[in-house]
């Protein structure tokens, strides 16, 4: 609700309201000794009883006080009269990253314009990326990125990001209750801010990631009104990849978004930095001409090592013990919840389910971080896209030993599996048990590389095992001679397209033994994804085939 009677301010007038929240309002006004048009926020009087919350409001005023940027609103002044406490900022004219073509989420206000160009996409996010890199350099998590605190201004919709409201310095202990269902919105908050778990930069990557996928699907990742509907989704990471819902989006963007969405903060790029140097860089392929990146003709741009390992960020043994600790401690605690609201008189039905969705989900967690701490290597990769019939795809893997102790592998399993690791039955076939191949460190396989490595790991040492895949039409109905790699039929790609999947995994089983003659293990699943074009193409074979088998 707006606040009713808005205060005379000395050095300020007030024009029109433009915003207002739970806290207070937002008015556009100007400054009486300069004629500036100013963007004042004000806060409500009753909740500035709150000492949290006055608090949090002061902070905002240091903090925009400290920052100078280009790409970031600039802070005028602060102060106090007639109990009301403002902020005072410069007032960016611009149009809401929100009303931009294309996005469609319930905060999107459908303003008619032409869609941007790929290239305008690129220059505002990258902009957007600098911002955050240099916010985050100050030690600053914003905490609400969303479309509606980026104003793009002028024909080049230059980027500029406001309303640091709950910003927080990342050192510092948060006094704010944050309600995930109240003070930001959830359909672009981080899994680990729905879950009230501690954030840090990595959060504000990942709801920028949303911020992409909606701007260039028209769709957001995951559905819900809600902070446990949200969650439920991000845990089944079940949406469809971009290029599915946009095929002009190039095949490098597209990677480049889904690493944002990582579920695992480490699997994330580790800086702002780092996503705007990439994105940088696919600009200037852009500008030249090469748009639509192909992923088998520039397979070490995506999938190289050399850029795995830049962005490679290990987690030790003692990390992976204390967010198994913090694990247990969420259980322990949604559980506690759902007993108190299953023992109500009327307890809230939706809630309830809710409750034992989110307690299922937090086991389940649980469980695989149990069998992970156990593991002997922890592993970096990134989903792959295939694009195309009849190309190898290069997916790499980085393992790392994680324990200190060197160990040398034995055998390595690979199997074909849904992508939630279970076996793929279509009919009478089981296509996990027919893709499944084994390898043993006395019967290596040249064609995969393999052979580049010892298969021994000394402590901490991290090594390359690249899987290569194809996927074959009418022309290829079998693996190339030679070819040693995942070699997927025609019909099993029409199999995929009928159950309505997105894509399928490869779950990874390593086996070997330690300097001490005990037993070690490790279990990796990768994400393989379909492209809507592979989908397009497949819908004109199985036309041809229709059309020769009518005239015959």
């Amino acid at each position: 609700m707006p606040i009713v009677n808005p205060p005379e301010l000395t050095n300020y007038h007030l024009l029109d309201l433009i915003g207002c929240g739970g806290m207070g309002s937002v008015y556009i006004g100007y400054q009486l000794d300069t004629d500036k048009l100013v963007a004042i926020k004000l806060l409500d009087p009753e909740v500035a009883k709150v000492p949290a919350i006055l608090g949090q409001f002061k902070q905002e005023g240091e903090i925009l006080k400290n920052l100078r940027h280009p790409n970031i609103v600039n802070f005028v002044a602060q102060g106090c009269e007639a109990d009301f406490h403002y902020l005072v900022m410069d007032y960016v004219k611009g149009l809401s990253l929100d009303s931009f073509p294309l996005g469609n989420s319930m905060t999107t206000l459908g303003v008619k314009q032409a869609i941007p160009s790929m290239e305008e996409y690129l220059t505002v996010f990258i902009g957007c990326f600098e911002a955050l890199g240099y916010v985050h350099k100050k030690g600053l998590v914003h905490r609400d990125i969303k479309p509606q605190n980026i104003i793009l201004r002028g024909s080049e919709y230059k980027p500029c990001l406001i309303d640091f409201g709950i910003a927080k310095y990342s050192e510092k202990d948060d006094d704010l209750n944050l309600s995930a269902d109240g003070m930001f919105t959830v359909a672009y908050a981080s899994p680990e801010q729905l879950t009230n778990k501690p954030i840090d930069f990595l959060s504000d990557l990942f709801s920028y990631g949303v911020v992409m996928y909606e701007k260039l699907t028209g769709h957001l990742p995951f559905k819900g009104k809600r902070a446990m509907q949200v969650f439920i989704e991000q845990t089944k990471w079940n949406f469809a990849p971009p290029r599915q819902l946009n095929p002009a989006i190039p095949q490098k963007l597209e990677q480049i978004v889904l690493k944002l969405l990582s579920k695992d903060p480490t699997q994330r790029y580790p800086t702002a930095e780092m996503v705007q140097g990439e994105l940088e860089r696919l600009l200037e392929v852009t500008r030249q001409g090469k748009a639509g990146l192909g992923i088998s003709s520039i397979a070490g741009e995506i999938r190289g090592v050399d850029l795995a390992r830049r962005s490679f960020k290990k987690r030790t043994l003692s990390e992976e013990q204390a967010i198994l600790k913090r694990q247990r401690a969420e259980l322990i605690e949604n559980r506690q919840k759902l007993k108190i609201e299953k023992s109500k008189l009327t307890p809230d039905v939706e809630k309830v389910e809710n409750l034992n969705i989110l307690c299922q989900t937090l086991q389940d967690d649980y469980a695989r971080l149990e069998v992970q701490i156990k593991m002997a290597l922890g592993f970096k990769s990134q989903p792959l896209v295939i694009d195309k019939f009849n190309s190898i795809f290069k997916l790499e893997t980085i393992a790392f030993e994680k324990r200190g102790l060197p160990f040398t592998i034995n055998t390595i399993e690979q199997k074909l599996a849904t992508t939630e690791g279970k076996d793929i039955i279509v009919g009478q076939i089981n296509f996990t048990e027919r893709a499944k191949r084994s390898f043993s460190i006395n019967k290596k396989d040249s064609f995969l590389a393999w052979d580049q490595s010892n298969w021994f790991f000394g402590a901490y040492e991290e090594k390359d095992f690249p899987i290569f895949l194809m996927v074959g039409d009418r022309n290829m109905p079998r693996s190339p001679e030679g070819f040693r790699g995942f070699f997927w039929p025609l019909e099993f790609i029409i199999a995929v397209q009928k159950l309505g999947w997105t894509g399928v995994s490869i779950v990874e089983t390593f086996n070997g033994v330690d300097r001490g003659g005990h037993a070690v293990f490790a279990e990796h699943k990768e994400t393989i994804l379909f492209s809507q074009s592979l989908f397009d193409h497949l819908d004109k074979i199985l036309g041809k085939i229709k059309t020769a088998d009518k005239k015959e």
